[in-house]
């Protein structure tokens, strides 16, 4: 289903649309990529912290004797705590960006499939109107791209942390005396494969975004040769 919004072309919109996520998980993903360089640069491990200390004044230690405090290491305490909360909340930003590209590319590309002509990506939203990305992920039939075995390994690649994802998020949900030893084991497992769910969904995208290019470029030559038929003096002019 097309969606009009111009006399522009619906496969025009529908590449700026798509070109508009990447762009967006692109940027989240320098982002993230930011946050992880500042949360290295407070890092206790790579830094020689000066130990010399300052008096608060007006204030006793718990043995009675005067405050003391180490403001370089109070310094890098605090930075590290604020740059890894960063760091959190630009790497969900990341996921969920990347996961829209992802998803978003794989919808176009489906929708054509089935023989509709939707001029921009269309996402549901959720109770904050923001846009969900689709769970189905699949894309199939893609027979004559060139890199569908690179795209059919990071779908498997993706789709095994989503599922270790949830099957951590669940176990982490059972009473404490219901989870086992294998159990935490699991879902520690599972905890860090999600770390890289954004990373996948990129790679996903990246590899999906040039098929959904190449689907795309039948309409775009046909669009041109009726052009041509419709105004052949115009395009001799151009």
């Amino acid at each position: 289903m097309s969606t009009p919004t111009s006399t522009v072309p619906w496969f025009t919109t529908l590449t700026g649309s798509v070109y508009a996520l990447y762009q967006a998980a692109g940027e989240y993903r320098t982002a993230h990529r930011a946050a992880l360089l500042a949360v290295d640069t407070v890092s206790f491990d790579r830094r020689v912290t000066h130990d010399e200390r300052i008096v608060l004044r007006g204030t006793k230690a718990l043995y009675g004797g005067p405050c003391l405090r180490r403001p370089h290491g109070k310094a890098l305490s605090d930075l590290s705590r604020v740059y890894s909360d960063h760091k959190r909340a630009m790497y969900r930003r990341y996921e969920r960006a990347a996961l829209l590209y992802a998803s978003g590319c794989v919808w176009a590309i489906t929708s054509i499939q089935r023989g509709d002509t939707p001029g921009l990506v269309e996402f549901n939203t959720n109770s904050d109107r923001q846009p969900v990305p689709y769970s189905g992920l699949d894309i199939p039939g893609l027979v004559d791209y060139d890199q569908g075995p690179q795209l059919d390994a990071a779908y498997d690649d993706l789709m095994r942390r989503l599922h270790a994802a949830d099957y951590a998020e669940e176990i982490a949900g059972r009473p404490d005396h219901e989870v086992t030893e294998s159990d935490a084991t699991v879902m520690f497992e599972g905890i860090n494969l999600a770390e890289g769910i954004a990373d996948a969904a990129w790679t996903y995208g990246r590899l999906a975004h040039p098929a959904l290019l190449q689907m795309l470029r039948p309409a775009k030559h046909e669009h041109a040769a009726a052009r041509e038929r419709e105004h052949p003096a115009d395009e001799q002019q151009a």
